[in-house]
């Protein structure tokens, strides 16, 4: 006997094996005679994990990569998204340090299709943000590692998955008693240390982590079984710098630049026609952070005879985050500009040192805003499964689950502000731009004199309390059959799956924005702090931000940084500002500064903004026919299906349609809402796609095996793309979005090629090549059109005797209420002539311009997506895993490389396509796993990516920097049953970072902070 196939009877047995780690709903099996007792000998850990991943994609048909469990309870991570990037073409994007969706293959999260057991599974986004959170991109930070015993990952279509899939279907698996037999269990305790609560955080240094996971079944293994459970809680400091945008510019024919003054001095001075950008603010957050994450399932199963199996199960899901956010901020106004540096080695320049200069009680203002942010997602799953072995060549299979997912999010932000600044500093040229404010707080009514920031100096400004919810629900039923044709014709053996489906799924998101209108709490300008009260002052406390950047000295060790932070207490402040407004209703000083506060409290107004349903019915069938045969002497296998999906549509729409707009400051404006019944909108839709597959793969040797697959996948458009209104965005630059429910899914052909060379036990060689040709992505297209027939009080009559008036005022050399020469280009200036012309008082920030009828009809910018654009994406996949004999030491590395043929031109400011998230990856991984002990240590790598092409809220790219991240794991088993191990997630503590145009133009950085943890489990 060949040395190769005594390894291939081992496998035989390993594989069975690892059908007990990786049970889950699949098509029916037929009965086989048993050829004899074997008593099965479970192998844990790194090397057997691996090897049961191994088997499944050697085994498979088409293009399959697999997880596996390294014990019950115990996958490769903590986290699974983690353990998933580990797969070759499988990258991930990370939300608070963390793992949270995957890309596979260049293709975005939200067009991967993760299921549970083969289920669809609704999907809500639970990470740190607000507004229209609906997405169609499973977000694996609610599901606990512990809760899964493995994962496929398929690359290429197969007519028994559903249609969704356009990069991949990723399969979870959970455990089935009937399939582990007999009866174990684990309980694993951890306690996790995130170093970044040492950034000055509320939080505790050291906080829990409980799992367990039981399996039993009765003697007879007609009755069993599973329940898991786990709870973890997390706290940390999230430290964020970010620029909301970039304004881009052109400098004019007479080298002028925008409106910055004439007089500032320019280093690097730019040519007429150069472009460059603009920052609008930057600023520092430090959020103190507070997640708790609640799983449990149940599964229980039924065996009468051996020919049925009844199943049900019960999936529960549970995701808390909370934290607090204190911000600094400075706001640029392009008109103070005193002096620029530019950088000239980009395609779009950017100033990298940035200097305003202002006058002495002139209202400028650094803000110190307060934030509280609260969110609460659930997912419920209940399900049953029914699998009937009618005869010996003919089987049934019945699953049903009807599962639901919601995310409700609370946010309440104060803006603050500290009224004192004559001058602002900004120095992109770090990763960590400089942030510097120059104050003189001596004015009376701006501050208390002592010469730095504290409470005595700060006003409020603006608030909003918002909210907004997501609800997803799926409701799929399948009927799958199979038929043992045996062998004819040259096929040796061949049997035909079939199957239908019918699924609903409704997505429903309800938005507050908090905004329409803010509630005003002392206007931009502010108030005097001492009208807020003797204790007002000590609701402050000073925070050291330089604390929550520790990677970046160079930025906080700078002579121009902000150190003189601030930190309030939320919960005193808004008690204080509903007093204030209370007062506001009798008390002139305070009149009017504080309005709109919602029964009087800071709370959310009754302004829903979006209120939308979508419905998908989907019903489908199949047919899949699999054949094995010889070519020669070697064996070969043929796989053809054609899947058809039916699906209808119905996309509605509650609108609160606006009356007016307000126009508040130089760029602030507000909507003022029709009182009148809400308005519904509907719109259906139906479509039809066909979904083909044909997978060859041949066995060269016993040893070397060749595969070749295509198939056509879909990914259905955006649940927001699907909308049947139109929004406004942003009244300040005049643009609106509207949704398009008449788009259809983007298709993809897809054309695999892959050889294989499993050249010892636990040790292969890979090497695939693949081709996406997609069709019909969704891009944006902008029409100029009104929108609820709002008029624009920049435009008329009106505006243009303010404009004639601030001409004349300039011509006489008068000056505006900030010390500056009136500027017919300054919107400030424009609305304080605005306010003038209509015998209002500048100086008071109550006072607004409301549009009238002698205002023209405006004209919006609305981008509506449509089907229009073409993509390939090519790539390939390189994969090694390797075991040094039985020393214990092995390793394991991929690298993908991916490519697009559109690209994206920095410059321009139309509206562009290309395909987010391509990148290249690498994994390397180093393991030791000998006897008791077992160590891995692990390095991941993404290149930079795409990631938007509307940063920022306009046509502007916006790229993620390259990240690179260092793990390890490590554990001993004292007894059999026994095991200590301790982690280390993200060692080297790496950064994240996001930037547009230029890398000097960065959009957001967050420095990252190492997470450790020790454990012990109890396996019995």
């Amino acid at each position: 006997m060949s040395k190769y196939n005594a390894n291939f009877k081992r496998k035989l047995i390993a594989s069975a094996v690892a059908s007990c780690a990786m049970a889950g709903f699949s098509a029916p099996s037929f009965a086989q005679d048993d050829a004899g007792q074997i008593e099965e000998v479970v192998v844990t850990g790194i090397r057997a994990s691996l090897d049961r991943a191994m088997d499944v994609k050697r085994e498979s048909t088409g293009v399959v990569d697999a997880i596996s469990a390294e014990d019950i309870g115990k996958m490769p991570d903590a986290n699974l998204a983690e353990s998933l990037q580990r797969v070759a073409g499988v990258s991930i994007t990370r939300s608070n340090g963390e793992g949270a969706r995957v890309t596979v293959r260049g293709i975005d999260p939200s067009m991967n299709l993760v299921t549970l057991n083969g289920r669809n599974m609704p999907s809500v986004t639970n990470d740190g943000g607000a507004g229209d959170r609906a997405s169609r991109a499973f977000d694996f930070a609610s599901l606990a590692a512990e809760s899964v015993s493995g994962a496929e990952i398929y690359k290429t279509g197969r007519a028994d998955l559903s249609g969704g899939g356009l990069g991949a279907t990723v399969n979870l698996k959970t455990l089935r008693p009937l399939d582990v037999g007999d009866t174990k269990a684990s309980v694993g305790v951890k306690a996790v240390h995130d170093t970044t609560i040492g950034r000055d955080g509320d939080g505790r240094e050291v906080t829990p982590e409980v799992s367990g996971v039981f399996s039993w079944a009765n003697d007879d293994e007609t009755f069993g079984v599973a329940l898991s459970a786990a709870y973890q809680e997390r706290d940390n400091v999230r430290s964020n710098a970010f620029v909301n945008n970039w304004q881009m510019r052109e400098v004019a024919a007479d080298g002028t630049h925008g409106n910055t003054p004439a007089e500032a001095s320019i280093t690097n001075p730019l040519s007429p026609g150069d472009l460059y950008a603009l920052p609008t603010d930057l600023r520092y957050a430090l959020e103190d952070g507070h997640r708790e994450r609640t799983n449990g399932q149940m599964t229980m199963q039924f065996r009468p005879v051996d020919s049925f199996t009844a199943t049900v199960d019960y999936t529960y899901t549970e995701y808390d985050l909370d934290f607090e956010r204190a911000q600094q901020s400075i706001w640029f106004n392009e008109s103070a500009i005193t002096a620029l540096t530019f950088d000239t080695n980009q395609e779009v320049y950017t100033p990298v040192i940035y200097n305003e200069v202002y006058a002495v009680g002139g209202g400028k203002d650094t803000s110190f805003a307060q934030q509280a942010y609260a969110a609460n997602s659930k997912m419920e799953s209940a399900g049953l499964n029914l699998e009937w072995n009618v005869t010996d060549n003919f089987a049934l299979a019945l699953d049903y689950h009807n599962s639901s997912a919601r995310n409700y999010t609370t946010q309440t932000e104060i803006g603050l502000n500290a009224n004192v600044t004559v001058g602002e500093y900004a120095d992109f040229r770090p990763d960590l731009p400089v942030m510097g404010s120059t104050i003189d707080d001596s004015p009376e009514d701006k501050g208390n004199g002592n010469g730095y920031i504290d409470g005595g100096d700060i006003s409020a400004a603006m608030g909003s309390a918002r909210w907004d919810s997501v609800d997803s629900d799926i409701e799929q039923l399948r009927i799958d059959g199979s038929l043992d044709l045996g062998g004819f014709a040259f096929f040796e053996q061949a049997d035909v799956t079939f199957g239908i489906e019918d699924r609903k799924d409704t997505n429903q998101a309800l938005v507050n924005t908090g905004t329409s209108p803010r509630i005003t709490m002392g206007n931009w300008g502010g108030v005097d702090p001492d009208l807020f009260g003797s204790d007002w002052q000590s609701y402050f406390s000073p925070r050291d931000f330089s604390e929550g950047f520790p990677s970046f000295s160079e930025t906080t060790d700078n002579p121009n940084f902000l150190s003189g932070g601030v930190e309030g207490d939320i919960d005193k402040i808004i008690d204080n500002l509903e007093w204030m407004y209370a007062r506001g209703l009798t008390d002139p000083a305070i009149g009017a500064n504080f309005a709109d506060f919602p029964n009087g409290k800071v709370q959310p107004n009754n302004v829903i903004n979006t209120d939308r349903t979508i419905v998908e019915e989907v019903q489908a069938a199949y047919v899949q026919f699999s054949g094995s045969f010889n070519i020669g002497d070697m064996a070969s296998n043929l796989v053809v299906g054609l899947r058809q999906e039916e699906t209808d549509l119905i996309s509605s729409s509650v609108v609160n349609t606006p009356d007016q707009q307000s126009w508040d400051s130089d760029n602030d404006f507000h909507l003022i809402y029709n009182p009148g019944p809400l308005t519904t909108v509907t719109v259906e839709n139906s479509y039809d796609n066909f979904l083909p597959n044909v997978d060859f793969d041949i066995a060269l040797t016993e040893a070397i095996k060749l595969r070749a697959s295509y198939s056509v996948t879909i990914a259905r458009p955006s649940y927001g793309n699907l909308s049947s209104t139109v929004s406004i965005g942003g009244q300040y630059d005049r643009s609106a979005s509207g949704g398009n429910p008449l788009l259809t899914p983007l298709e993809s052909e897809n054309l695999d090629i892959s050889a294989e060379w499993y050249y010892d036990d636990a040790s292969y060689l890979s090497v695939a090549l693949f081709q996406k040709e997609v069709s019909d992505f969704i891009g944006t297209g902008v029409t100029s059109m009104p929108v609820y027939d709002l008029r624009d009080p920049r435009m008329g009559p009106r505006f243009d005797q303010a404009i004639a008036d601030i001409e004349s005022a300039r011509s006489n050399g008068d000056l505006n209420r900030d010390g500056t020469l009136w500027n017919p280009n300054s919107e400030a200036h424009q609305h304080d002539m605005m306010l003038i012309n209509e015998g209002l008082d500048p100086n008071d920030e109550t006072t607004s311009i409301v549009a009238n009828s002698s205002d023209p009809i405006q004209q919006w910018n609305v981008s509506v997506p449509s089907n229009f654009q073409d993509d390939t994406i090519t790539g390939a996949e390189l994969s090694v895993q390797h075991f040094f004999g039985e020393t214990g030491f092995g390793v394991q590395a991929n690298y993908t490389f991916v490519e697009s043929d559109l690209d994206v031109d920095n410059t321009s400011q139309d509206e562009q396509f290309a395909m987010l998230g391509v990148s290249d990856t690498a994994n390397l991984a180093l393991m030791y796993d000998h006897d008791r002990l077992q160590a891995r240590l692990t390095y991941n790598w993404r290149d930079s990516y795409l990631t938007s092409l509307a940063q920022g809220g306009n046509n502007a790219p916006g790229y993620v920097a390259d990240y690179s991240q260092i793990d390890f794991s490590i554990s001993y088993e004292v007894t059999d049953n026994v095991t200590l191990s301790a982690e280390g997630l993200n060692v080297t503590g790496e950064d994240s970072r996001l930037y547009g145009r230029s890398e000097n133009q960065m959009f957001s950085l967050e420095d990252l902070g190492a997470r450790y943890s020790v454990g012990a489990r109890y396996t019995f």
